[in-house]
């Protein structure tokens, strides 16, 4: 707008809205380029103006130009810049010989008003003063609900909301480096709760994090960018997409399996994890991200975002009714249950230890018979067992033979080939199963290779097993209906290995018992709804008894496996390629 240029006629033109008698900053130029730079001061050059500033004249004996202006003025100026930019850019004069701000902050349908000479634009204070603490605010915030919410901790609401400040950050003027920065420190602060259980593995899990950390970042720089180069709508779905697709592809590769997926925080609110039966722990995940986003992206762009917020409330509607449809279905034939275990962290390494305590536990079995209790599951390894210890197990099986009970129970074999089995006794014989994922750095020991199938339903699987969502998919195709897990937790993350071990019954259809020593006994049936539950903690044996409708089997998830997962994969590559296309171009906004 500004500039030299020829005269025209005295005539108001078209283009112009007067609003104001003696400032040209009230005028709106429709469809007119923001002015950039200075305004030319035709006093001193005495060339006539365009035509579309002609129609109200300058105040420009208010403010002198920068040659006439003392060093006093200059600073004084400057003084209630840093006083509080934002009362004083409001205020800031359009006259001859100042500088305009190179960078708009917001929409505006006027001429930007602009700031004294001498300082800085406008952008560039905000940057380097306001936004960078504007970012470690975020990230305090989303720290801290992070970790109040994910791994050893389900506040299971926080999480729907833990990680808005943060993609606020993104989709706003922060560079690119705060955004990372903010992310990465969040992420690994809501980490931290791991050490609480793991603190003997703590160098191994410190590089863990700051690996996902990394990831976690850069996935924020990717919906920056795409907030920045595509529709609304596509770039609400950026986020969601691409750390769904990081978390399926952790998991393939990780030993800890799908350990740390944000759907897991859901499990105590059944009613939003029921979509995993038809694609997966993966929907829930890319379910609780895109709710962020659109929530981050509502609270940026206002109005602008209404059209990806309504696709996003569809998705989170759609999830909420399936889930109270499958939570009100009827149930089927229930299975009178039970689980026994205790506190005991270490493990009896001798033959006499290894007696005793089996002793005690046909006690707690032969109490249950009584009751007419005949399934009866108990924790992993409560003992070493070596070939030569054998009839330290024969009181389990003339226990089952006599009660017509099915018991099941891990130990870990001393032999020269180390496992970690689980023995299921009952009138039929013993069946013998070993666990096929161990845990890196406490469990040297040879993994199994076959499934636990048992038959009728039935199946058995260890501890970390669980974590693993594509095992235990493929043992469900089996026809499994219930399934059996002794178990050994490390105290602290009871909540957490048990909530994952849930959600593979709501995937698969199957109703759960789980023993677990120094952590939770449960009963859970194939909607993920706890039966019975209880924390053994002490020295004393613990048992929980209860009646559990047996699960519906193979579910749309069993059959189909991860599509779901694939299609966000090929969704974040796609919304990728769209991004790097615009990049090279005119951004869209």
């Amino acid at each position: 707008m500004g500039g030299t240029g020829t005269g025209h006629s005295g005539e108001r033109p078209h283009s112009m809205a007067p609003c104001g008698e003696r400032s040209i900053s009230c005028f709106r130029a429709r469809g007119a380029t923001p002015v950039r730079g200075c305004l030319p001061s035709t006093r001193h050059s005495g060339k006539a103006l365009s035509g579309r500033l002609r129609c109200r004249p300058f105040p420009r004996d208010r403010h002198p130009p920068r040659s006439h202006r003392t060093r006093q003025e200059i600073g004084n100026d400057r003084q209630r810049i840093r006083d509080g930019y934002g009362a004083h850019a409001q205020r800031a004069w359009p006259g001859i010989g100042f500088t305009l701000p190179s960078r708009p902050l917001c929409r505006r349908t006027g001429i930007p008003r602009s700031l004294p000479y001498g300082y800085a634009a406008l952008h560039s204070l905000v940057s380097k003063e306001r936004l960078p603490m504007t970012a470690i605010i975020c990230a305090l915030l989303g720290g801290v609900l992070f970790f109040f919410s994910v791994e050893l901790n389900t506040i299971w609401p926080l999480m729907w909301i833990a990680q808005v400040p943060l993609l606020w950050l993104a989709y706003g003027p922060a560079r690119a480096w705060h955004v990372f920065a903010a992310s990465f420190t969040a992420y690994a602060i809501g980490q931290l709760n791991l050490f609480e259980a793991y603190w003997q593995m703590a160098p191994e899990f410190s590089i863990v994090i700051a690996i996902t950390a990394a990831i976690y970042a850069a996935t924020m720089l990717f919906a920056r960018a795409a907030q920045r180069r595509l529709p609304a709508t596509a770039a609400v779905l950026g986020f969601p997409l691409l750390w769904t697709s990081v978390e399926y592809l952790n998991a393939r590769i990780s030993a800890y399996g799908s350990f740390g997926a944000f759907a897991y925080s859901q499990v105590p609110a059944p009613v939003f994890i029921q979509s995993a039966s038809l694609i997966g722990l993966w929907s829930v995940s890319f379910l609780i991200c895109a709710v962020a986003s659109a929530s981050a992206l509502l609270l940026r762009e206002g109005r602008r975002a209404t059209v990806p917020a309504i696709v996003v409330a569809v998705l989170f509607v759609a999830n909420l009714a399936f889930g109270l449809a499958r939570l009100a279905a009827p149930s089927t034939e229930t299975v009178l249950v039970a689980a026994i275990g205790n506190g005991e962290t270490n493990l009896p390494s001798t033959e006499a230890a290894a007696r005793r305590v089996s002793q005690d536990y046909v006690k707690a079995i032969t109490v249950l018979a009584a009751q007419e209790i005949h399934t009866i599951v108990l924790p992993e390894e409560i003992a070493e067992l070596k070939p030569e210890w054998r009839n330290a197990i024969d009181g389990f099986s003339s226990t089952a033979e006599a009660t017509g009970s099915r018991i099941v129970v891990g130990y870990r074999e001393v032999a020269e080939t180390p496992r970690n089995i689980a023995f299921t006794f009952s009138r039929d014989g013993t069946a013998r199963y070993t666990k096929r994922h161990l845990i890196p750095g406490l469990e040297p020991l040879s993994p199994g290779l076959s499934p636990g199938f048992l038959g009728a339903g039935r199946a058995v699987a260890i501890c970390k097993d669980m974590d693993f969502e594509d095992t235990i998919r493929r043992d469900a195709r089996l026809g499994i209906r219930i399934l059996f897990v002794p178990a050994w937790d490390f105290g602290r993350d009871r909540e957490a290995h048990a909530n994952i071990a849930i959600m593979r019954g709501v995937e698969n259809g199957f109703a759960m018992v789980r023993a677990a020593r120094n952590g939770l006994l449960t009963i859970t049936d194939a909607q993920g709804r706890v039966t019975a539950r209880a924390t053994a903690d002490s020295s004393e044996l613990t048992t929980i008894v209860g009646s559990v409708p047996e699960g519906p089997g193979p579910t749309l998830y069993t059959r189909i496996g991860d599509v779901f997962a694939w299609a966000c994969t090929a969704g974040a590559l796609v919304l990728a390629a769209w991004i790097f296309s615009r990049s090279r171009g005119r951004p869209h906004r």
